[in-house]
């Protein structure tokens, strides 16, 4: 004779866990059948159905809603059949949302600590919810199901025979009997959990960190102007519009998981590729040659909900470093050059369409402190300064994959010694992906 061990943990009042656990002792007293149910499972299965009927009639006054979840390394065969078992006993309500939350602040989605930090304020009219597992990823035997509350606390575990990746004839009849009979008996009393002890207060934060770290790429197209006063006259560059990569490694952590402050780091680099430049020279004739307009960023960056909810609008604040350089193969009249120093940004996040998307305003100044040897030889000095921002919309595509629209604009002002001064112009638009893990 095989049984297969029931746990009933954390069942809301005594005689709730007494009839549960009886009335799962008595479905298990009989060897499981693998050809069906015979007179033996029939009764006990009988007596499990009758066990329940009181707790059913009393648990009738409100739909019954179900999450099933899978656990890890469940395979997709043995969740859809559980999912077609349960959504018997109940109807079974979408968990993508849920999942992406979860996985969002770094919290697997069948733990309790998910649950009981996220489904008390996303699905508060959530009955139940089955965590499905397995025995073996490969070959798997044994389905386990573990039954919770909407706040985390786990009330029963039962293992079943599978075969083919889906429940056997008396094995389905047993899964459906302990649903049914965890719904009748999950209640929300008045006080919540402080009156029954254990858990986790709904809407409680999750404690401890969550990290994320994003990573993206794209391509677009960008321009650049710049002039120089110098003492021969003014040098200046226009480009037309040319190809641009861009790509961006950020890093975020959250001291309390998808709490309202987030601490991050940014790093992005932006590149033309097949720019040609003409260049007019003291003759007067022309010379074609490459050049290659670039920008990379190294930013700590904070960032602040306003409010609890996930899609609230957010306030950020920056402190980064940028540079901002000219260069060409060959050489041409106007030098080789970078432009470099400080930038502070702050900007707003505004997220619409139930947090699937946002838009993002970053308005910067920069204090340009290193101009370069050639062009601080032409009587440029590094007192300058840069006033900028940048506008993205940001759209969420899959449950790990974004898509956004940047749009960037820069003016640097600089002092020279010839009147006039100098100045330079960046612009860029890049449409990117970006991989969230």
């Amino acid at each position: 004779m095989s049984r297969h061990p029931v746990t009933a943990r954390g069942i809301r009042g005594g005689a709730a866990a007494l009839a549960l656990a009886f009335a799962a002792s008595v479905a298990h007293a009989q060897p499981p059948s693998t050809s069906g149910p015979g007179r033996a499972t029939e009764g006990a299965d009988a007596a499990f159905e009758a066990s329940i009927a009181e707790g059913e009639g009393a648990h009738a006054a409100r739909t019954a809603t179900l999450m099933v979840l899978a656990a890890r390394d469940t395979p997709d065969a043995v969740l859809r059949d559980a999912r077609a078992l349960l959504a018997e006993a109940g109807t079974l309500v979408d968990p993508d949302g849920y999942e992406r939350e979860a996985r969002a602040r770094g919290l697997p989605p069948e733990s309790a600590e998910a649950m009981a930090a996220i489904l008390p304020i996303t699905h508060p009219e959530l009955s139940l919810v089955v965590v499905v597992g397995v025995n073996s990823p490969t070959r798997p035997t044994l389905v386990s199901l573990a039954y919770h509350d909407p706040f985390g606390l786990r009330m029963l575990d039962e293992d079943h025979p599978i075969a083919g990746g889906v429940m056997t004839g008396s094995a389905r009849v047993r899964a459906l009997a302990e649903a049914r009979l965890a719904l009748a008996v999950v209640t929300r009393p008045v006080g919540g959990l402080q009156e029954v002890g254990g858990g986790v207060v709904p809407g409680e934060r999750a404690p401890g960190l969550a990290v994320h770290v994003g990573v993206a790429a794209g391509a677009g197209i960008g321009t650049r102007d710049f002039e120089l006063a110098t003492g021969t006259g003014v040098l200046a560059l226009g480009t037309t519009v040319f190809p641009a990569a861009a790509m961006q490694l950020s890093v975020d952590v959250e001291p309390t998981a998808r709490g309202q402050e987030t601490l991050g780091f940014d790093l992005e680099y932006q590149t033309s590729f097949g720019l040609v430049t003409t260049d007019m020279r003291v003759d007067g004739s022309l010379r074609e040659t490459g050049s290659r307009s670039q920008r990379i960023v190294a930013a700590l960056r904070l960032l602040h909900r306003f409010d609890e909810a996930l899609d609230a609008p957010s306030l950020t604040l920056s402190l980064a470093w940028s540079a901002l350089s000219f260069s060409s193969i060959a050489p041409v009249t106007l030098p080789d050059y970078g432009l470099q120093g400080p930038v502070l940004a702050i900007g707003v996040i505004v997220p619409f369409a139930g947090g699937a998307a946002s838009l993002v305003l970053v308005p910067e100044a920069q204090w340009v402190a290193l101009v370069g040897d050639s062009l601080a030889a032409l009587g440029a000095s590094p007192n300058g300064f840069a006033l900028g921002g940048s506008a993205r919309l940001r759209v969420r595509l899959l449950d790990q994959l974004f898509g956004e629209l940047a749009v960037r604009e820069s003016h640097a002002f600089l002092e020279t010694a010839s009147p006039g001064g100098g100045r330079d112009v960046e612009r860029f638009a890049t449409v990117r992906l970006e991989y969230r893990p």
